[in-house]
């Protein structure tokens, strides 16, 4: 019984030996399938971010809300892209991009806004030209129209516009019905807006109401020279001339407000428009998306629409003047290809729909986007398919220095509306200075 008592002890802790071997023989393969498992997530994430192609972008804050939809929509269709947006408010846009490009930063593609800072950019060399990359990848440029044509500086394109501009005639609609004065048509030439301007007009005081409201850009008074086919540098300021003068007699008229109260109140066209005081607004067609946005925050409720642009006698109608905005390619980054797949396709049809759904004018014209910046056919402004069929010339032509002419037009115009000295050697300073320290 003893022999047998042993045995079955031996017996036992035999099989307590192999079950507790057997148990440490599996916790020691789960913890280093743990190990290998957290290093091969970690190889993965490394292996990942090593496949990533960071492309560090620069834009206007007033372009944010639509950039940011088209970043997000790029980067779900290209998960190895990485948009690093940097975006800045207008007043310190430049600046900033400027202070970037001299210290070689993190930029690789930018919103090089309007023809003249475009210009500018291109005379530094610090643009990359398009014209081997869109002949490699045979990109239509048909859909911008001719406003490559206008960006094109010694035959070579250094950027592809997003968005373009197009000036055109608010108006009030509940003043005019009050006035029992007909709209003004898409046929309106300068001399009949002002006789509408006058019988527009009428109170004092708070209860002002102005025929139009011309804003303090130099292109606002200077833009019917534009529509004859000038520019700033072309040398005919004939037409400049004329159009000073225009500005100068809604003054007298006293249906415009003066240039000089409008820069003392820092007076705005948005504002001014928005207070249901100004029967007529001449502005860029971007001020639609600032009316339907003040109308859904229930900030004005007065019925409006728009109309064609007046024009000189002797011009066709619908003609008009704008401004395109571009996205341009560093000089000199090694991401080239990335970058330039993004700039194709916030540039392209895709971007263009983000912009045309919120009320802004994409550079790229079709079928499509028509009907999705015209929207809900019930909303305003019921003229809105007008803008599809306009001329449209540049507000500054895609020059270099092109800025330091426009800044003449502006310090020179100041003289005249501040009463100080005559239209007619305003201009002939203009034209002096511009031959002096321009050509």
């Amino acid at each position: 019984m003893k022999r047998y008592l042993s045995l079955m002890l031996v017996i036992i802790m035999t099989t307590a030996l192999l079950m507790g071997c057997s148990s440490d023989s599996k916790e020691e393969p789960t913890t280093q399938t743990k190990e290998s498992t957290t290093k091969k997530e970690e190889k993965d994430t490394a292996k990942k971010e090593e496949e990533v192609t960071t492309i560090d972008f620069y834009y206007r804050s007033s372009n944010e809300i639509y950039f940011k939809e088209i970043i997000a929509n790029y980067e779900s269709q290209n998960p190895a892209v990485k948009i690093n947006q940097v975006a800045y408010p207008n007043k310190d846009y430049k600046n900033k991009v400027l202070v970037q490009l001299a210290g070689n930063g993190d930029i690789d593609v930018f919103d090089t806004g309007n023809a003249a800072e475009y210009a500018s950019y291109v005379d530094k060399k610090q643009l990359l030209a398009l014209d081997d990359l869109i002949a490699k990848d045979n990109l239509d440029l048909g859909p911008y129209g001719n406003t490559i044509d206008q960006l094109r500086i010694n035959d070579k394109l250094y950027g592809l516009p997003f968005t373009t501009s197009a000036w055109v005639l608010f108006y009030n609609k509940d003043l005019f019905d009050a006035a029992g004065v007909p709209y003004p048509t898409d046929d309106m030439t300068w001399d009949e807006f002002r006789e509408v301007a006058k019988k527009m007009t009428s109170g004092e005081g708070n209860d002002k109401i102005w025929g139009t409201y011309v804003h303090t850009w130099p292109q606002c008074w200077y833009g019917p020279a534009l529509q004859n086919g000038e520019t700033i540098v072309s040398g005919n300021y004939g037409p400049f001339q004329e159009a000073l003068q225009f500005k100068m007699d809604l003054e007298s008229d006293g249906s415009a407000m003066p240039y000089t109260e409008a820069v003392a109140t820092s007076a705005h066209y948005n504002a001014m428009n928005q207070t249901g005081k100004v029967a007529m607004v001449p502005i860029g067609e971007w001020h639609i998306e600032q009316l339907r946005t003040a109308e859904k925050e229930g900030s004005m409720s007065f019925d409006w629409d728009i109309a064609a642009m007046p024009h000189p006698e002797g011009v066709a109608p619908n003609t008009t003047w704008g401004m395109p905005a571009e996205l341009s390619i560093v000089e000199g980054k090694d991401n080239v290809d990335a970058v330039w797949d993004f700039v194709k396709y916030a540039s392209g049809v895709e971007g263009a729909k983000v912009f045309a759904e919120s009320g802004r004018l994409p550079a790229i014209i079709n079928d499509e986007t028509t009907k999705i910046f015209i929207g809900d056919p019930n909303q305003k402004p019921q003229n809105v398919e007008m803008i599809f069929n306009q001329e449209i010339y540049l507000e500054m032509p895609a020059v270099p220095n092109i800025n330091s002419v426009f800044e003449i037009f502006n310090k020179e115009s100041q003289l005249t509306f501040a009463n100080e000295r005559s239209v007619e050697e305003t201009i002939k300073v203009i034209e002096e200075r511009v031959n002096n320290e321009y050509r």
